[in-house]
């Protein structure tokens, strides 16, 4: 018995289960053959026989794409939830009562904090095209809506106070080189106010930092100026309570504003957690100046290796064949060993 895929992931997306496929297909005298593998010198195109050195690059192809499905998935979802909060405001033409519980939060903690300047930062995530038009791009509306309704309740004297950047994904480097050139010094309600501390905002830490040299990067320039960093949803994993995620000691457990979200909070979560759940709207700040928790950094490098194996999952093979295939096959190219000995590459 022969096997024919045009992608590994065609039989399985499970790396676990490739020796035992290939080991079946051998037990009945033949081979699985495949194409769609990334290697250098190697052509997307060209068949192979599952066996010896490629196993180990078939399994590392599939674990990657597997994150692909899976981190994508999350993305999708946490795009849903933004668009009916987005929708929900505009439906009602008020704040829902959970949203606004949260909003009031961010209020507070700016407060509490001193934080004197916000950055409000929408990017596009990658994809397989090679750029979008950032200002008219859903994701970019989508983001900036949803930040725009959480930052509603800080009063700021000044309109300088707030900063927004609209980026693309694939601008590796672009989004730290705008922060680094933020003015330390800058004029807030008619008053020249030294080291500036911004705080700055994403609705998730991938659309700020997609590689662990990023997050370095980016926790270095808080702690030589100042800045901070929140994002607002996490995955099922994340579940700092309130006081803990925002760097708010005990003597802010009974306001009224910190009881309103924490009740919010705990509204979200109706079912166990698990990966497959819609993300959790829950502000956590992971850098804070120099200050970080052991909490913030533990989530925090999680969800930064996430995006890490996402975006080299995303550059994995998509190839699910050709009517080149469809050609050789009319032509008889597959004899009674598999593949015809010039089409096959071991």
């Amino acid at each position: 018995m022969q096997l024919l895929t045009v992608n590994p992931d065609r039989m399985t997306r499970r790396s676990a289960e490739v020796d035992e496929i290939r080991d079946f297909f051998v037990s009945t005298g033949g081979c699985w053959y495949t194409q769609g593998l990334i290697q250098e010198g190697r052509n997307i195109t060209d068949w192979h026989i599952v066996e010896g050195d490629l196993i180990p690059l078939i399994k590392k192809q599939l674990d990657l794409g597997r994150q692909r499905a899976l981190h994508g998935g999350y993305y999708g979802r946490r795009n849903k939830i933004m668009t009916r909060i987005n929708d929900a405001v505009d439906r009602l033409d008020a704040i829902p009562t959970q949203i606004y519980a949260a909003a009031a939060m961010m209020g507070h903690f700016v407060e509490t904090h001193g934080i004197q300047r916000v950055c409000l930062i929408t990017r596009t995530g990658p994809t397989f095209q090679a750029g979008k038009q950032n200002t008219i791009d859903p994701s970019i509306i989508r983001q900036s809506c949803f930040l725009n309704t959480m930052f509603g309740a800080c009063q700021f004297p000044d309109p300088n106070q707030v900063l927004r950047l609209e980026l693309a994904g694939y601008s590796s480097g672009e989004v730290m080189g705008h922060l680094e050139r933020l003015p330390q010094h800058a004029r807030i309600d008619g008053v020249w106010v030294k080291n500036v501390k911004t705080l700055v905002v994403t609705t998730s830490i991938d659309r700020l930092v997609g590689s662990t040299a990023e997050y370095a990067r980016f926790m270095q320039m808080c702690r030589e100026k100042g800045h901070s960093g929140i994002s607002m949803f996490w995955d099922h994993e994340t579940e700092p309570d309130v006081l803990t995620a925002l760097h708010l000691d005990n003597s802010h457990a009974q306001n009224p504003v910190v009881v309103a979200w924490e009740k919010a909070l705990k509204g979200q979560k109706r079912a166990p957690s698990h990966n497959l759940n819609l993300p959790l709207l829950q502000p956590f700040v992971w850098a804070l100046g120099h200050e970080q928790s052991l909490p913030a950094a533990d989530h925090a490098s999680r969800h930064v290796r996430n995006v890490e194996t996402y975006r080299s999952a995303m550059k994995t093979s998509m190839y699910q064949g050709s009517d080149l295939i469809a050609h050789a096959l009319s032509e008889r190219s597959v004899d009674s060993q598999g593949l015809s000995d010039e089409r096959i590459k071991a």
